[in-house]
């Protein structure tokens, strides 16, 4: 048994963790301590970290306009970001929807960064109950994926 957990802030973990905790208990389920948690980490290693999250807002700012994702963002705490993603959106204008993901926004949803910025980030991220990460390298060939993949999972 498992959840997989999608553009969320580390802050918000513990939160889903006790709605899927409600949830199986509303089932007549407990959750074990072999329970899952994994989630996708949508990443951007690079130095130039104002392109990395222009990355990021072209990738999923059409994501938080459909309403479930819309919904999710506003839940996680970004209520005005999810208007102003909702409002471009509505008006066909891309560059507002880009710009409602705030940097903020961008940093707490998505891992942008040099590689130690984006280990410290995935750190966080465990300290929080997730058990297991699904890298996204949104970013570089095959062979540069598999370096900055490499270099991500060397010790410090």
């Amino acid at each position: 048994d498992g959840v997989c957990l999608n553009l969320m802030p580390a802050s918000v973990v513990p939160r889903q963790l006790a709605v899927v905790r409600e949830g199986a208990g509303a089932a007549g389920r407990e959750l074990s301590d072999a329970f899952g948690v994994m989630a996708r980490f949508h990443t951007v290693v690079t130095d130039d970290v104002d392109a990395g999250r222009d990355i990021i807002r072209g990738a999923f700012g059409p994501y938080f306009a459909q309403p479930v994702y819309n919904r999710f963002l506003a839940w996680c705490g970004f209520e005005e970001a999810a208007e102003k993603v909702l409002a471009g959106f509505q008006a066909g204008d891309r560059a507002a929807v880009a710009a409602a993901l705030t940097d903020d926004v961008v940093d707490a949803i998505s891992l942008v960064g040099p590689v130690p910025a984006v280990r410290d980030r995935l750190v966080e991220f465990g300290e929080a109950g997730v058990t297991v990460g699904a890298i996204n390298l949104l970013t570089g060939d095959a062979t540069t994926m598999a370096d900055v993949l490499g270099r991500l999972a060397a010790p410090n």
